[in-house]
């Protein structure tokens, strides 16, 4: 079974197109980017989302072992990614909503996919 099959979810990503982010040299006087500008940057694409919850990963930190359920997403090869981009919201077949916004932590290439460790978005 391929990635490409579980992917039955769809998603719509933003992507920053503040002037001091997409040209560093840009910058306010303080050396900032500037309130970002988030624009979606390509309708509907196929993913697979899971929340957290059984992930059973673990963090350990120097007074102590923390126990951490991350939520993530799989994306088809060849999908316009980036770290700094975010989920807008992931939505069923019907196009009913199931997850609101997300920050992206990483960007993992898989053989057949690309897998995303998120953040929710506060």
């Amino acid at each position: 079974m391929s990635a490409r099959s579980r992917m039955t979810m769809r998603c719509t990503i933003e992507r920053n197109l503040a002037p001091g982010t997409v040209d560093p040299t840009r910058r306010d006087g303080f050396g900032q980017g500037g309130t970002p500008v988030w624009q979606d940057i390509g309708g509907l694409f196929p993913c697979y989302a899971w929340a957290a919850g059984g992930s059973g990963k673990t963090r350990v930190a120097p007074e102590r072992v923390v126990a951490i359920d991350t939520p993530g997403m799989m994306l088809p090869l060849g999908t316009d990614i980036r770290p700094d981009d975010r989920i807008a919201q992931v939505l069923d077949r019907s196009g009913n909503q199931l997850f609101g916004a997300f920050t992206i932590d990483d960007v993992f290439h898989r053989r057949d996919h690309i897998e995303l460790s998120l953040q929710e978005y506060k």
